[in-house]
Parts: C-alpha cells; structure tokens; sequence
C-alpha cells in the first residue's frame, strides 16, 4: 500500500491490501447510504466527515448477500451508526461484542437482538476498530462484529 498521507483517507472503487487481493469499498456520505444486493461483497467505510450514519440494508435481500462495515475515523469522534432492515419482519440474529473504551472504566459485553422483530440497531460513539458483518438469508440478517464505543451503551436493538 503506498504511503499514507493523511490521517482520515478518502476511499475509492477498490483498495489494495497486503498479499495483492483487491477489496471492493464504498464510503458512505452524509446522512448515510442505502445498499444494494449489487453492493454485496463490498466493505463499507465509516470515517468522521458527519457525526450519524443510517445504513439502509436491502429489503427481502437474496440469501448470501454480505457486507463489512469498517469505521475508519479517528479515536473519540463520537460518531453513531444505524443499521436498519427496513422492516420488523426481517429482523436481525446473531450479536454484537461490545468494549467501552473511555477512561471511567472499561466494560465487555455481548448485545443480542430479540431474534423476533428488532430491525434496527444503533452503534454509539464509535472508536476506531469497530466493524460488523451483515450476512442475509433471504429474510433475516445476521450480525456479527465488535463494536468499539466512548460509552457503556455499544449498541441498542430496537423495533422500527
């Protein structure tokens, strides 16, 4: 990878990584970005430019379609993401790992949807690291990823 310049990059069609392997990459902008089944496969990046993003997944998505989201920002941005499936009946599975990294005491856990209607999940003041994978399978999706955040309360499942 050539040098980099500065410290929050600008992401474009394709990145090269270690070992030569390609990656397809997309940078959401302000407000956030409604993906497309075309979109599987790509790796999503979340940098500081806005200080919320809503990352629409498809509705009624074919089984397979994935994504990786990466947040690429600088630590203590206080940057908050939205993942929404659009509807309570494609709701999400799986979980997240969580780490409150600020300096009033650190704490771990794992936050889980209700595996019945939550179709939304709210990822709060970001710090560098955090990513999550969005698997479909065909009416659902699945999450898995650690989130990285300035505050006890990683994340939040909700209804839409």
């Amino acid at each position: 990878m050539s040098r980099v310049e500065n410290a929050e990059w600008q992401f474009k069609d394709k990145i090269h990584v270690e070992g030569g392997m390609l990656m397809s990459a997309i940078s959401a902008s302000a407000g956030g970005k409604t993906l497309t089944a075309a979109d599987s496969g790509k790796t999503i990046h979340l940098g500081t430019s806005h200080a919320a993003y809503t990352l629409t997944l498809p509705a009624n998505a074919p089984k397979g379609v994935y994504y990786k989201l990466l947040y690429t920002g600088n630590a203590a941005a206080a940057v908050d993401i939205t993942i929404d499936t659009q509807s309570n009946t494609n709701f999400f599975l799986g979980g997240l790992q969580g780490e409150d990294t600020n300096s009033s005491g650190d704490s771990n856990a794992v936050i889980v949807p209700n595996g019945s209607s939550n179709s939304k999940v709210a990822l709060k003041t970001l710090q560098i690291g955090t990513w999550v994978n969005c698997y479909a399978d065909g009416t659902n999706w699945t999450l898995t990823g650690a989130i990285y955040g300035d505050t006890a309360t990683f994340a939040v499942f909700a209804d839409q």
